[in-house]
């Protein structure tokens, strides 16, 4: 990877996750190699289901996707709430789509939990929430159930982060392109970015200002792309003044994972 140096210099939280998404996929290809995984991704027989789709054709003015995160770096970890009853309150709720964080170390997520929840929900599309750096994690999604993955502009030099949004693509996979800035956003365009979401945590220190999502978001002029807001959604005033700004969907996880009502806290995110 010819960015080391740069990462780096962006230090904080990315800088520190970067040697350890490395360690990660470098443990993963010595048990399964690229040529391996590239022919579990072809036979995958777990159906693709269109993400982008799903959200234009919404009936509710917002669309919720929904996310299982076992834990994170600041908050306390919520391993003890059964995935499979989760994701059921979500559907039953109206969720579009499921978010998966599959990060071990940090979020005590696994791609197990990414191709078992699709086994049992085929007909949900599911996003791969993690750090992707590489072709083997894409390859990696795919064959793992993910209809969709996370890109993150900051931590991608510009020909790695199109050439990972193409290979996606080619795959069949949509793409949700994260950005936390305009120059970020600016980078995405240049790949013709068709699932942008601007997050509202600072991947440098974590601390989350929902307002830069507001903000950016009533900047873009012209619009032609889903535009989705992340992080900080604890409330149902956040979400009518993200769309209000112009955001099409909202990805909530903490707050859905730590309610006694998932299902009427997604009703609530739809603002029917």
């Amino acid at each position: 990877m010819g960015h080391i140096s740069y990462m780096h210099e962006l230090g904080g939280f990315l800088g520190t996750m970067y040697p350890l998404i490395q360690g990660q996929v470098k443990s993963a290809m010595a048990q399964i190699s690229l040529e391996e995984i590239k022919l579990r991704a072809a036979a995958r027989t777990l159906p693709l289901v269109d993400v982008k789709m799903r959200i234009m054709k919404r009936a509710a003015p917002v669309a919720v996707i929904a996310e299982i995160k076992r834990a994170s770096p600041r908050r306390a970890a919520a391993q003890k709430r059964d995935i499979f009853t989760q994701v059921q309150a979500y559907v039953d709720g109206g969720a579009t789509a499921i978010s998966v964080l599959t990060e071990p170390t940090h979020f005590l997520g696994s791609r197990e939990d990414l191709m078992q929840l699709k086994e049992s929900f085929p007909y949900m599309p599911f996003l791969r929430k993690d750090f992707i750096i590489s072709e083997y994690q894409v390859y990696e999604s795919k064959s793992a159930g993910a209809d969709m993955l996370l890109l993150i502009t900051r931590w991608l030099e510009d020909d790695e982060l199109k050439a990972l949004y193409q290979l996606s693509h080619a795959l069949g996979l949509q793409v949700l392109v994260e950005v936390e800035s305009e120059e970020d956003f600016e980078r995405t365009m240049k790949i013709g970015a068709e699932i942008i979401g601007i997050n509202a945590r600072s991947l440098f220190d974590l601390t989350v200002d929902t307002k830069r999502v507001r903000n950016l978001a009533a900047k873009i002029k012209n619009k032609d792309f889903i535009l989705i807001g992340e992080s900080g959604v604890d409330s149902v005033d956040i979400v009518r003044q993200w769309h209000a700004a112009g955001v099409d969907a909202v990805l909530a996880g903490n707050v859905l994972m730590e309610t006694d009502d998932p299902r009427g806290m997604v009703r609530e995110f739809l603002l029917k």
